[in-house]
């Protein structure tokens, strides 16, 4: 992991690193506005689908980044799920 920070084509910052367990990180489409990400700790996933939304506890258990990629890995803490 590095310390180096991502800024998109508008100047905006869209990922930064905080060593050695968190990242901040500023997509939409994921639902990360704004958002400093934990290892570890628990987190709400919302999916759109047709019949409705579907909301899940998850946990994050890592991340990395690699050319400017990022991968979350992420465990599901409970079988119950929530249909809005």
């Amino acid at each position: 992991m590095n310390d180096v920070e991502y800024i998109n084509n508008s100047g905006r910052r869209v990922l930064k690193f905080f060593p050695p367990d968190s990242l901040f990180i500023d997509l939409h489409f994921i639902l990360t506005q704004n958002k400093i990400l934990t290892r570890h700790m628990p987190y709400l996933l919302l999916e759109k689908r047709i019949s409705g939304n579907h909301i899940v506890a998850i946990r994050l258990l890592d991340f990395h980044e690699k050319e400017g990629v990022v991968s979350l890995f992420v465990q599901e803490l409970e079988s119950i799920e929530y249909f809005v």
